[in-house]
């Protein structure tokens, strides 16, 4: 390869760029260099359910869950500081039971996963911080609702879904790091909206 240089900007230059002549050799090309790493997204979502319906009691705690989705993904960094990510991967959903403060037996449904029937005035304190694997959760349309039974006995039920815009909730999305309200204790919905 031949690089001719010219040695003056001007109009008067003679624009016969031989002022400084460089001759190399060898292959011009160099060669592109890529670190590939594969990194870990995840995407999550507390929702806190309230069971009772149209009552006194609006503390949303009755079902607290947790839901999680990773993704892996990769991405390649070229020698010259070029970044691409490659599309993500999912690597797997799941659930955990925060908080159960409700009386009355449910069948919580995610995604495409019903969970076991659980909760009994025996038992019902003693589930929280359960892991649960769920599958087609979408993040997006909060797919998720609960079948609420009248009693432990009976297998008559009242099925509550995320409400859709303008209705009022049984069911709210939020940040995993907004607490839930102690029991008979109604949800702070102006600190919530003040800190979103």
């Amino acid at each position: 390869m031949i690089i001719g240089c010219e040695d003056a900007s001007t109009e008067n230059s003679d624009h016969d760029y031989n002022d400084v002549v460089f001759m190399i050799y060898g292959d011009p090309y160099v060669p592109t260099t890529f670190e590939v790493t594969e990194v870990e997204k995840t995407y999550s979502k507390r929702y806190m359910i309230e069971d009772l319906g149209a009552t006194d009691d609006f503390d949303f705690n009755d079902i607290v869950v947790d839901v999680f989705e990773t993704y892996t993904q990769e991405k390649k960094t070229s020698s010259q500081g070029h970044v691409t990510w490659g599309p993500e991967t999912l690597k797997g959903q799941k659930a955990i039971l925060r908080h159960l403060g409700g009386v009355l037996p449910f069948e919580l449904t995610i995604g495409d996963k019903t969970l076991d029937r659980m909760g009994s005035e025996a038992t019902f304190k003693t589930s929280p911080d359960t892991e649960f694997v769920v599958t087609g959760w979408d993040r997006n349309a909060n797919n998720i609702s609960i079948k609420v039974y009248q009693s432990a006995t009976t297998q008559t039920a009242v099925n509550v879904n995320f409400p859709q815009t303008g209705a009022i909730p049984m069911i709210i999305a939020t940040d995993t790091n907004v607490e839930w309200a102690v029991e008979r204790v109604a949800f702070d919905w102006d600190s919530y909206m003040k800190s979103e």
